[in-house]
């Protein structure tokens, strides 16, 4: 008899726990190891920091894509996996792994392109300039190992493996912070080796991620002879992904102008930017909960979605929803699994995970684009004095969501 996932048995607050919590830490290491590379970096010199910080936009997108790519691969997937279609989940998998490739291309094809003007449009600072557009295009020539092992992780999270995918990631960062001091100040290499550790650690955990999909990830099987990408697969992926994509592609703008602003208009120029875009990477500790939990629930919902488990969905997922949007006044130990980070944690934090809960969710059965402004109401509510205080108020506006998204086992 076949074994059942887990995705599909385990009690849904057990679950959310043992598939989110790996990936919370794993991406809390990578938020660390951005501070300990921006601490490296700042000791070559100030500039060598700003140019950093510049390159943060496109980074981002970049990542974005990435992201955005694998989070429609692993909710197709899923859903296949929990419809018991096993050819389906092996043609998304693997036409996946060919879109990481495609993506790879692109951005390296952009950065030999437009990495040199992206900088001149932010600074007439030669260091800044030469630095920055080194770092950006080491980063982007050689995201193959980027591109490739966010989609490897997916797949490990979209089988019920999350633990395997925070293995992978952690080895990468750590890998990072070992070598950067080496290439840094060793080899003398400055910011051109701050970005060659990061491309060195993003092949070290894409190898690993790709070893445990070969061998430990039983529930696909990635062929690669005589592969030929399904166009239509291409298509389903991307209405799943691209609103993730815009989504990230819209913090990018807005920190790329506000780069410009402070450049321009701030008296201390390229050092309020510099401030900018170290603020950035310390803000990353206070949403990592948040966008960890969502990246635990996407295979989750997918695979219940296919299996066309609603109940269970709609039952313990609304519950969920309602815990993570409610008021910041409630007591600390009420706000789970935001309890312990602070007041001001709480009150930033909660408000975005009710927002991306519901554009998760919506996401997962194929209708981000629907609710991409939905998502962002919920959010700005906790913002806004006429915000529910009423759980019961947070809770029917919940189940409202979760209806039009098709959930409700009525």
């Amino acid at each position: 008899m076949e074994k059942e996932n887990k995705l599909g048995t385990m009690p849904i607050s057990k679950l959310i726990i043992n598939m989110s919590m790996p990936i919370i830490i794993s991406m809390l290491v990578q938020a660390l190891y951005n501070i300990v590379d921006s601490v490296f970096v700042s000791r070559v010199c100030e500039q060598a920091l700003t140019a950093v910080s510049l390159a943060f936009p496109a980074q981002n997108l970049m990542i974005g894509l990435a992201t955005g790519t694998a989070v429609g691969v692993n909710a197709l997937m899923g859903r296949a996996l929990g419809a018991k279609d096993q050819e389906r989940a092996n043609a998304v998998a693997i036409n996946g792994v060919f879109l990481a490739v495609v993506g790879f291309a692109i951005c390296a094809v952009l950065a030999l392109l437009f990495a040199g003007p992206f900088f001149r449009s932010q600074t007439q600072i030669d260091y800044i300039v030469e630095n920055g557009t080194d770092y950006l295009l080491v980063c982007c020539c050689g995201s193959l190992g980027l591109f490739c092992e966010i989609m490897f992780e997916r797949l490990l999270q979209g089988t019920g493996r999350s633990i395997l995918s925070m293995y992978t990631q952690g080895l990468g960062a750590i890998v990072n912070i070992v070598l950067d001091p080496i290439f840094i100040f060793v080899l003398d290499m400055g910011v051109t080796g701050a970005a060659v550790a990061t491309v060195i650690g993003q092949f070290c955990g894409c190898i690993l991620a790709l070893i445990f999909n070969l061998k430990k990830n039983e529930e696909i099987h990635l062929q690669f002879r005589g592969f030929r990408p399904n166009w239509r697969l291409v298509g389903n992926i991307y209405a799943i992904g691209l609103p993730s994509v815009i989504m990230v592609a819209i913090g990018s703008v807005m920190t790329f102008l506000m780069n410009k602003i402070l450049i321009t208009y701030h008296s201390a120029h390229e050092t309020a930017a510099t401030a900018f875009g170290v603020y950035f990477k310390l803000n990353s500790f206070i949403f990592m909960p948040v966008f960890g939990m969502n990246n635990g629930i996407i295979p989750i919902v997918a695979y219940n979605y296919g299996a066309q488990n609603r109940r269970r969905l709609f039952a313990d997922l609304v519950h969920h929803f309602v815990r993570s949007g409610r008021p910041s006044g409630e007591k600390a130990g009420d706000a789970q699994p935001f309890a312990g980070f602070g007041r001001v944690v709480r009150r930033r934090a909660q408000p975005l995970g009710a927002a991306q809960y519901v554009v998760v969710v919506a996401g997962a059965v194929g209708r981000g684009f629907d609710f991409i402004l939905v998502g962002y109401g919920s959010g700005l509510r906790g913002y806004t004095p006429c915000r529910c205080e009423a759980e019961h108020e947070d809770r029917q506006h919940a189940i409202h969501n979760f209806k039009v998204l098709g959930l409700s086992p009525e």
